[in-house]
Parts: C-alpha cells; sequence; structure tokens
C-alpha cells in the first residue's frame, strides 16, 4: 500500500483518484498503526466481521482471499481487476490517469 500511497494517491488525488484499503479482521489498533507508521493517505476501512472479504473475495488455497485491487471508474464500474499479479506501478498509474481524464 505504501507505493500505491506514493505513485498513485499523492500525485493523483487532486485529479480525482481515491484509493480506499481494506484491512480484514478486528485489530484496529494494529490497522491503524500500520497505516500511520506507512504514511498511507487514502483511507482504510476496517473489515470486522469479514462482511466485505465474503462479499469481494475468491477462493484460492482453501481461503477467501481479496483480489489484489480493483479499479473502479467514475461511473462506479468496475474496469479491472488485479488477482494474482500487481501491474507494474507505471502501467497502473497510466490506466488511471486515462480513466481520470475519461
Amino acid at each position: 500500500m505504501p507505493l500505491i500511497n506514493e505513485s498513485c494517491h499523492v500525485p493523483l488525488a487532486s485529479q480525482g483518484y481515491q484509493g480506499l484499503g481494506i484491512h480484514v479482521g478486528d485489530d484496529a489498533p494494529f490497522a491503524n498503526k500500520t497505516r500511520s507508521d506507512t504514511g498511507i493517505g487514502f483511507p482504510m476501512v476496517i473489515d470486522w466481521d469479514n462482511s466485505i472479504l465474503g462479499a469481494y473475495s475468491r477462493v484460492g488455497e482453501d481461503v477467501a482471499l481479496f483480489p489484489l485491487a480493483y479499479l473502479v471508474d467514475k461511473k462506479s464500474d468496475v474496469r479491472n481487476i488485479y488477482l494474482n499479479v500487481e501491474p507494474p506501478l507505471s502501467e497502473l498509474v497510466d490506466t488511471i490517469k486515462a480513466l481520470l481524464a475519461e
């Protein structure tokens, strides 16, 4: 998440980019400390009861896993789902810029 913060949130927030982190579990102090220690500037929600995980997860190795990221446009349409591999940051930034320009 720190790389997403530095590469996407910081330079693109003024153009309309909004990131959202999700912490699964009930350890709010850990989530808040991680966010604070890494300097993440975008919001983070805590999935206390795994309901977000249940709604958006995929099955992997007998456990529910989040995709790495969803890329959602201004109309709230899911434009890409990153499942197993993060795209190169330069490619992700270019994709986000193109979506912001639409």
